[in-house]
């Protein structure tokens, strides 16, 4: 069978959750589809849960037991809270909002983000994440110090990250330059992990494998991406950009770094795993049309992009080969994992 050549329950069947702001709804539409068919919570279906930006406050739920369905209602119910541009100063919201500032300050507070994410955790937010008994790996970047953060609920109490709360570290895992400010998290400046790991897939493999000592061979990778495939077309003339022209989007005319650096850096993951692992690398994801992609974006939450998000999940699922939907029915219905850290 596709899914290796072990007994289900000896498999290490990893999911990794891509970032994408809004677009994670796409990675939430379809979570509330799998944990349907497979009839229990996905917690009990995966040895290690790994996630950047928005898809870490998705493996976070998954890891504290949310029903995927409750995830994907808060991100259809308070999308627009996630992205607010409220100023606040000294506990009080101030009268003017964000768009001025957007410039030289992020486009947004990090209050609507932070209330929809203890909406979804519940109590859990404020636990310290070694305190989860899911194994859950979240990937951030340390601004200040130039290098990766990776935050592992199975680390010791000498750990870097060892007093962070689980809200802490999907905090720093959703900065996202530009749209909202750096998470100071144990005396570090940490800013999204997207810059390093948009898709968490190969990181996770290594780190479990590490902590497992775990055989390649032994496992198996779900990936979830936020309808972000790469559309390939004609190469349109650029005139050069100055710092300004590199950070906006395409659609004003401009380079957006970001959003390259994101997407090629998560291409060259995809690549990798897919070598590394053949038919038992699953990634699940899709690349909208142009005039989908004119609707979607790392901050947009209006209905119609909600609703496409939704229709988009729907398609990439119908959308995956035979012996990919094979390996995906094979994790559903593993028997219960009982790793904890």
């Amino acid at each position: 069978m596709a899914i290796g050549s072990g007994p289900l329950n000896q498999r290490q069947q990893i999911l990794a959750l891509s970032g994408g702001g809004y677009r994670g709804l796409f990675a939430a539409s379809i979570l509330e589809e799998l944990e349907a068919r497979a009839g229990c919570p996905l917690k009990s279906r995966f040895n290690v849960l790994a996630g950047t930006s928005i898809g870490a406050l998705l493996a976070a739920g998954i890891a504290c037991g949310v029903p995927a369905s409750k995830m994907a209602a808060a991100f259809r119910g308070h999308g627009e809270q996630i992205f607010d541009r409220s100023v606040w100063i000294l506990g009080r919201k101030m009268p003017w909002n964000r768009t001025a500032l957007g410039l030289v300050r992020s486009r947004y507070s990090p209050v609507g983000l932070e209330a929809v994410a203890r909406k979804i955790l519940g109590p859990a937010a404020d636990a310290p994440i070694r305190d989860l008994a899911m194994p859950l790996l979240v990937v951030a970047t340390n601004r200040q110090h130039r290098r990766a953060a990776i935050f592992r609920s199975w680390e010791g109490p000498a750990a870097e990250f060892a007093k962070a709360t689980l809200l802490q570290a999907v905090m720093a895992s959703a900065a996202a330059p530009t749209y909202f400010p750096d998470q100071r998290v144990c005396g570090s400046s940490l800013i999204d992990g997207g810059i390093i790991a948009n898709a968490p897939d190969l990181i996770a493999l290594i780190e479990w494998i590490s902590f497992k000592g775990a055989l390649i061979e032994e496992c198996d990778i779900l990936s979830l991406g936020t309808a972000g495939g790469v559309r390939r077309g004609s190469p349109q003339a650029q005139t050069g950009h100055g710092t300004l022209g590199s950070m906006l989007p395409t659609r004003f005319g401009g380079l957006d770094l970001f959003g390259v650096t994101l997407a090629a850096q998560q291409e060259l993951t995809i690549e990798a795993c897919a070598k590394l692992l053949g038919s038992r690398h699953v990634r699940i994801d899709v690349t909208p049309t142009e005039k989908e992609e004119a609707i979607l974006g790392l901050d947009r939450t209006a209905p119609n992009a909600t609703d496409l998000l939704d229709t988009l999940g729907k398609r990439a699922l119908l959308q995956l080969r035979v012996d990919q939907q094979l390996v995906v029915s094979g994790m559903l219905r593993s028997e219960p994992k009982t790793t904890t850290v």
